[in-house]
């Protein structure tokens, strides 16, 4: 139910709620469809479109809007209505802050629903001057103007001005409109020069930046090579130290075991000896005297089993 119609005699916008049923209204489509108000104290005040069946002169069912809002169909028409009227700027100077400023005043028109000379875009409202030139302006109510349309259409020389439907909706008279498009030049010569300038200041700036960066760069690698080659230093000592003491036990893992092993052979000779001196004990001869009464002499014999002697003596 649309809110804002626009008056079939005088062109103006008018709301709803301050329209009069004595006047006769069309939509804001481009199709401009007869609407009528409706206005009671039940529901809100909104005009409506007439029906096939109402027999009216020129009645049309439906109304072809293009999915747009009643804030951006009245943001559009309200751009035209108020021609010459308001301002907004194209450019500013980046040095002085200088507008260039756009009234859409004097012999320029302004035209609603403009297709490109592509046909690739449809402008809200498009401004043709007397030399042809041309400017479009965009309504931004829920959705931006995207990047392809901006460059498309500078490259066919139409630029173009966004506005928030709101700040259009909110204009008076002599008022501005912020241009969300709007670019940065350089106004003057003296403006050039002192961008130039500027810009020369920053760029020895940005080199003193860059020495200043590049001197601490190389501290830092000097840094870091100076604590690199501690490192490798401690590293390799802590290295030397770790083969020193593998060195260590391992000489004295092999004089342990030269220990191990003369002990061993101590043992075993002890052993030896132990078992040389049975296998000896074994094998020795034991001699008893025997006392000659013939001649009164003593002699050494072998002692036999189960003789009784008095002396012994030990051969090996």
């Amino acid at each position: 139910m649309p809110e804002i119609a626009r008056d079939s005699h005088t062109g103006a916008l008018v709301k709803a709620c301050d329209a009069s049923k004595k006047s006769k209204y069309v939509c804001l489509c481009p199709d401009k469809h007869a609407v009528f108000l409706r206005k009671g104290m039940e529901r809100a005040a909104h005009f409506a479109h007439f029906s096939a069946e109402g027999g009216y002169e020129g009645a049309v069912v439906g109304c072809r809007r293009g999915g747009e809002s009643e804030e951006h169909i009245e943001a559009k028409h309200r751009l035209v209505g108020m021609q010459g009227q308001y301002r907004f700027a194209l450019k500013v100077c980046t040095e002085c802050h200088e507008h260039l400023w756009e009234d859409c005043g004097g012999d320029g028109k302004l035209d609603i629903e403009v297709r490109s000379m592509d046909k690739r875009w449809r402008y809200d409202v498009l401004l043709t001057r007397s030399d042809r030139t041309q400017l479009a302006l965009e309504v931004y109510h829920t959705h931006a103007t995207s990047e392809e349309k901006f460059e498309s259409s500078a490259l066919m020389g139409v630029p173009i001005a966004e506005f928030r439907a709101q700040d259009i909706l909110d204009l008076q008279p002599g008022g501005e409109l912020d241009n969300l498009q709007c670019a940065e030049w350089v106004c003057g010569e003296g403006c050039l020069d002192r961008k130039r300038r500027r810009e020369a200041a920053a760029g020895i700036a940005r080199a003193k930046q860059l020495r200043e960066e590049q001197e601490a760069a190389r501290i830092a690698h000097e840094n870091r090579v100076r604590e690199q080659q501690v490192a490798d230093r401690i590293a390799c000592d802590r290295r030397k130290q770790c083969e020193e003491q593998c060195e260590a036990r391992r000489i004295e893992a092999i004089e342990r075991n030269k220990r191990k092993q003369r002990e061993e052979q101590e043992e075993a000779r002890r052993v030896e000896a132990i078992e040389s001196d049975k296998r000896r004990k074994v094998g020795k001869l034991y001699y008893h005297c025997y006392f000659n009464g013939v001649n009164n002499s003593c002699y050494w014999a072998p002692l036999a089993e189960g003789v009784l002697t008095y002396g012994e003596l030990y051969k090996s």
